[in-house]
């Protein structure tokens, strides 16, 4: 029963990511605002502790001490990290996980600008996973 219960949510999270995708698409319920990106990651790695804990994991978080305000929905924002972390978690079999945010210039090394100043940037982030022994 248990089993049947389990593909049944499964299913059921498919639908709605399905669902959620047709609404992104459409243009639907899709706020777009200057969203603080340490707020999310802070949000995601406090939601996805007890996860890495339960594992054995050690949780970093390695962010720069003033990061920018990033454009986007700040909903899926936190969806997208609060995965990405958790997948980060899920597939680690021992060590730790790392959150990064980082600052990279936005410009091809082998062309000038062509829109917007020289001082385009874009924020990069990552989780990465190390695992002893």
């Amino acid at each position: 029963m248990e089993h049947i219960l389990a593909i049944v949510r499964r299913m059921s999270e498919l639908i709605q990511n399905l669902l959620d995708i047709g609404g992104i698409e459409a243009g639907i319920g899709m706020q777009v605002e200057a969203c603080p990106i340490d707020e999310v990651i802070a949000g995601a790695t406090g939601t996805c502790r007890p996860l890495a804990q339960r594992k054995g994991l050690e949780l970093n978080v390695d962010l720069p001490k003033a990061l920018p305000l990033v454009k986007g929905n700040r909903l899926r924002l936190d969806q997208v990290v609060s995965n990405l972390v958790s997948n980060a978690i899920k597939f680690t079999p021992a060590g730790s996980v790392t959150v990064k945010a980082e600052m990279r210039d936005g410009r091809s090394p082998s062309r000038s600008p062509t829109r917007g100043s020289a001082s385009h940037q874009k924020l990069a982030s990552s989780c990465s996973k190390s695992s002893t022994g």
